[in-house]
């Protein structure tokens, strides 16, 4: 990826150091007129919920975070978050729907051969138990046949949708942090209206938000907001291979049966 880098100095900031550090920022996101960018590595379900209700109201809503959002463990927001879009392989339903019928009619007449079997025994009074024996056997492994090509037909594909652009970077391992091999986002940055931006230590959670101790700067100069809105850019669209696929996210909670 480009070098995702931004300095800046001599900058008028609002700064906060303690608990309740989130305070003054969750009331500026709720008064979001337009639009909001937040990077977290860390997110609760509750405000996640928070950035859904804003994109519902018509805010522009983008988000980059991590794999380790503690929403994993709780898929009801991640349901809202990503949509499953089932795409049906018209001609391979078609040629299933075939076979179904045929293997209907097949366990029908299966139904049916003891009974033809029986009177013409009866009739005959020829013991025809082995070809009883041998006919039945191949008919069910016609039959079975039928039903495994059936059910490994694939008649369905599928596509993800986000509800608004989001970009997860996977967590490196302890060994791969400690040697900088893998890109991380460790940044807690908001941008709200393009007016106001936060940095700081505190992650989208409403421990950090409330209880954590942690520090904040609240920013309004223009210049720091470019910088900070470039740089967002950079990363939402970046191919950095260390990111995590939606489809990837979503084949977690979703299943994908073929047919």
């Amino acid at each position: 990826m480009s070098d995702s880098r931004f300095f800046i100095n001599n900058v008028n900031t609002d700064i906060y150091v303690g608990t309740g550090a989130g305070t003054k920022l969750i009331r500026d996101i709720e008064n979001t007129e337009k639009s909001i960018k937040v990077i977290s590595p860390y997110l609760s379900p509750s405000y996640i919920e928070k950035l859904i209700s804003l994109r519902n109201t018509g805010i522009e809503v983008s988000l980059i975070t991590t794999d380790l959002l503690e929403d994993f463990s709780d898929n009801r927001n991640l349901y809202k978050l990503i949509k499953q879009n089932r795409i049906t392989i018209e001609p391979a339903k078609a040629k299933r729907d075939f076979l179904i019928k045929l293997k209907n009619w097949m366990m029908i007449f299966a139904s049916v051969i003891p009974i033809i079997f029986l009177a013409d025994l009866i009739l005959d009074h020829t013991p025809k138990i082995a070809y009883l024996f041998l006919f039945t056997t191949l008919y069910c492994l016609s039959i079975w046949f039928l039903h495994s090509k059936i059910s490994k037909l694939k008649i369905y594909n599928y596509s993800y949708q986000t509800l608004f652009p989001i970009k997860i970077f996977l967590a490196p391992s302890q060994k791969d942090h400690f040697n900088h091999s893998t890109f991380f986002i460790h940044s807690k940055i908001y941008v709200i209206d393009d007016k106001i931006a936060y940095m700081g230590s505190l992650n989208f959670t409403k421990s950090g938000f409330e209880t954590n101790f942690e520090n904040r700067f609240r920013f309004t100069d223009k210049n720091v907001i470019q910088g900070i809105n470039e740089m967002y850019s950079d990363l939402l669209i970046s191919s950095e291979n260390s990111s995590l696929e939606i489809e990837q996210l979503a084949r977690r909670i979703y299943r994908e049966p073929i047919n």
